[in-house]
C-alpha cells in the first residue's frame, strides 16, 4: 500500500542521511527479528539470523585467506539462498563483489572476470564443470 511505500522510503531517506551501510542497515533489522525468514526460496529458506551466521562465517574465511578491503571477487553463480549470504559476507570484510553473470560463456565470460579485476572467483558447484 502506499502507508507502507511511504514509510520505506522515510526510512531509505533517514539511512541515507546517517551515512549507513548495507551491512549496518542489515545488523539492525537482524537485532529486530531474528527469527524472521529473509530469504525463500522454493522448498528452502533462511531466518535473519541464519543470514548472519553464514554470512559472519564467509567474512571469517576470506579475512583468513588475506582479503581485504578494496579487493574484489567475482560470483558467479546460479539464484540460489546462499547467494546473498556471500555478498553479504564479503561486504563485511570490504570486498567488492563482482556479480558476474550466469549465463554468460566463452570470451563474454572471461572478459567479465577480467574487466572486473578480481583476486578470486567464487564459483557454484552446478557452474563449476560447464564451457
Amino acid at each position: 500500500t502506499a502507508v507502507i511505500f511511504l514509510k520505506l522510503n522515510v526510512s531509505l531517506y533517514r539511512y541515507e542521511r546517517a551515512g549507513a551501510t548495507v551491512i549496518q542497515i542489515f545488523e539492525r533489522v537482524v537485532a529486530r527479528h531474528p527469527n524472521k525468514v529473509a530469504f525463500l526460496m522454493d522448498d528452502g529458506q533462511l531466518t535473519f539470523a541464519q543470514v548472519k551466521q553464514l554470512a559472519d562465517r564467509i567474512a571469517a574465511h576470506f579475512y583468513a585467506k588475506g582479503f581485504r578491503k578494496g579487493d574484489t571477487i567475482a560470483l558467479l553463480m546460479e539464484t540460489r539462498l546462499e547467494y546473498p549470504c556471500i555478498w553479504l559476507g564479503l561486504s563485511k570484510v570490504g570486498i567488492v563483489t563482482a556479480l558476474i553473470n550466469s549465463n554468460l560463456r566463452k570470451e563474454t565470460l572471461r572478459h567479465s572476470i577480467t574487466v572486473a579485476n578480481s583476486k578470486a572467483i567464487i564459483v557454484s558447484t552446478e557452474l563449476a564443470g560447464g564451457e
